[in-house]
């Protein structure tokens, strides 16, 4: 299977076997017939937005080596800012433009922190102490799953709510870990 298989929200869970390990996958994004390319000719319709971003790959920092590929990988963001996110078992090159979505393992935050600690209406990432760790502050496009706009990138978050009230809210997000994954 390939990365550019990725393109629809299902919701049964499955398994991949990606470098001879198994992965259980729960919800995912496969579809067959369906690519990225397919996605931008208009040939296949998501269920859901899908979050792919062209980007420039600033710097890669693996850890212990490059077996198995796991460390930081740090892109150029829609406003030129640098943003690093995890990468595990994926092949980046330094200077390349790829096609890569992102992802997030998240706090869990009170409903009042979500909808309270943006009061300025803004969309941005600001990173923390941590290499892949930020607060984000952003508005929310889609729910089921919750896709939030950061200005920089777009994250599906879950499913946390399915109040439609909330499409177009202002929040506040914390991201513990930021992974990247790349759509070749």
């Amino acid at each position: 299977m390939k990365r550019t298989e990725l393109a629809y929200m299902c919701l049964k869970n499955f398994s991949l076997k990606r470098n001879n390990k198994e992965e259980q996958h729960s919800p995912t994004r496969f579809i067959p017939n369906a690519s990225a390319n397919s996605l931008a000719q208009g040939i296949h319709k998501p269920l859901y937005p899908v979050k792919i971003m062209k980007v420039e790959v600033l710097q890669i920092d693996w850890f212990l080596g490059k077996e198995p590929a796991e460390g930081t990988i740090t892109v150029k963001a829609k406003d030129g800012s640098p943003i690093s996110a995890f990468a595990y078992e994926e092949e980046f090159t330094e200077g390349e433009v790829v096609n890569v979505e992102f992802d997030s393992i998240n706090d869990d935050l009170d409903w009042n922190t979500i909808f309270g600690e943006n009061k300025n209406q803004e969309k941005k990432l600001v990173k923390s102490i941590n290499d892949w760790e930020y607060e984000g502050y952003g508005q929310i496009k889609s729910i089921e799953p919750v896709v939030i706009d950061f200005g920089d990138i777009e994250l599906e978050t879950g499913k946390w709510t399915s109040d439609k009230k909330v499409v177009g809210e202002f929040v506040y997000w914390k991201i513990n870990r930021l992974d990247i994954i790349k759509i070749e």
